[in-house]
């Protein structure tokens, strides 16, 4: 059928062809395993996202309103939610790429969260500002501010827990 110069040159067009995919396969940039959970310290987990690092810092004291130098905020020693944790895993996780807060982040591919803690008293009827900030977070899909898209936010980047518990906490104080 084929005299043997053209089966020559078919096959090694097909070795070319097989080494040249096999070359552009090689060069392909690993994609990160996102089937599996990544912790982000506390007790939370993050699972389907790709982790960037941040850097951690211990509080230090700031100044306050009058100019005296306060001392780091501590957890309450009531072991209930705090605010201030809340605020540095806000702003040392992934919520900043996203969310806006005046004087912490400016994403703007989600609802800007300046005010949520008086925001969210009325987004939802029946429901109280915390219980709809906790929802938006576990279950972002629940309720969709308007002018945003269901399912930008993934579900899963925060789970149940005190960190949960500590972002729910600032983002309420959020006036």
């Amino acid at each position: 059928m084929f005299s043997g110069m053209w089966r020559h040159r078919i096959i090694v067009a097909t070795v070319v062809l097989l080494a040249v995919s096999l070359a552009v396969a090689g060069c392909r940039r690993a994609e990160p395993d996102q089937s599996k959970p990544f912790g982000l310290g506390g007790d939370s987990v993050v699972v389907g996202f790709t982790p960037t690092p941040t850097a951690s810092h211990p509080p230090t004291a700031s100044p306050s309103e009058d100019g005296e130098t306060q001392e780091p905020t501590t957890p309450p020693s009531n072991g209930g939610p705090d605010t201030a944790a809340g605020q540095q895993f806000f702003a040392g996780g992934s919520c900043v790429a996203c969310h806006a807060i005046e004087g912490i982040s400016s994403g703007s591919i989600g609802p800007e969260l300046t005010h949520l803690g008086s925001d969210a008293a009325g987004r939802v009827p029946g429901q109280s500002a915390e219980d709809y900030i906790r929802e938006s977070i576990l279950d972002p899909s629940a309720f969709v501010v308007d002018g945003f898209t269901a399912g930008i936010m993934p579900p899963g980047l925060v789970s149940e827990g005190s960190d949960l518990d500590n972002l729910v906490a600032f983002l309420l104080s959020r006036q």
